[in-house]
């Protein structure tokens, strides 16, 4: 199911104002998702297919050529080679929102957009899922806690084991949150403390109780075991 995200508004309005967006942050944090979901009619391609990525570094303006804007291209730190071309392309013909980019936050591709890019992209952050909107709320006020403030919030009743869940799960995309959650962490400290060997051959009780961790419940069992 797909999670509405508050940036969205933000994201139709900036893909106006200039040739290409871009949108960064940690891997998992949704950014493909919401990309997709907001920019329909702008064609896919991700570079993490080797097929394109060989196209994007080798040959630049076939690739540009293949996937005529509007498209949306993922993964865009693996081929900076494309922004030179990208650049060409938006001062040649002026258009607005040609380019969906989205990428992990490397220095190198920051240096090399700021430089080629500069005046014809906006760069926009995407974080992790909020408390709002795991939770499906639709306020989008600041938290400023002034009366006015609290006059107008009406947050949404938080049932006690839910809110040990979503910390258990974490605040990516929900395909990885039990994957980044709390249960990863302790589940990666358990293996840093324990060993690789002990832990995969499950001689212990602990361990065995541990491999079945994928929930506060199953945390509560392996801190019993």
């Amino acid at each position: 199911m797909y999670i509405k995200r508050h940036i969205e508004d933000v994201l139709k309005s900036a893909i106006n104002e200039k040739g290409a967006l871009c949108v960064t942050g940690a891997k998992q944090a949704g950014k493909s998702t919401v990309l997709k979901n907001v920019f329909k009619e702008h064609k896919y391609v991700t570079l993490d297919d080797l097929r394109m990525l060989r196209l994007a570094k080798e040959r630049p303006e076939d690739f540009i050529a293949q996937f005529e804007p509007p498209v949306f291209i993922d993964e865009i730190q693996y081929a900076t080679s494309l922004f030179t071309n990208i650049k060409m392309y938006v001062d040649r013909t002026g258009a607005k929102g040609a380019f969906v980019l989205s990428g992990s936050q490397r220095y190198e591709m920051m240096a090399g957009m700021t430089e080629s890019l500069a005046g014809r992209i906006n760069l926009i952050d995407l974080y992790g899922l909020s408390l709002r909107e795991i939770l499906n709320d639709g306020f989008r006020g600041a938290f400023i806690p002034t009366r006015e403030y609290l006059g107008n919030r009406n947050p949404k009743p938080i049932a006690y084991n839910d809110i040990w869940d979503i910390i258990w799960n974490g605040f990516l995309s929900r395909n990885c949150r039990r994957k980044n959650g709390l249960g990863a962490f302790l589940f990666e400290l358990y293996k840093d403390i324990f060993g690789t060997r002990r832990f995969k051959t499950g001689t212990s009780r602990r361990s065995a109780a541990f491999r079945n961790v994928h929930d506060r419940r199953g945390g509560e069992n392996w801190a019993a075991a």
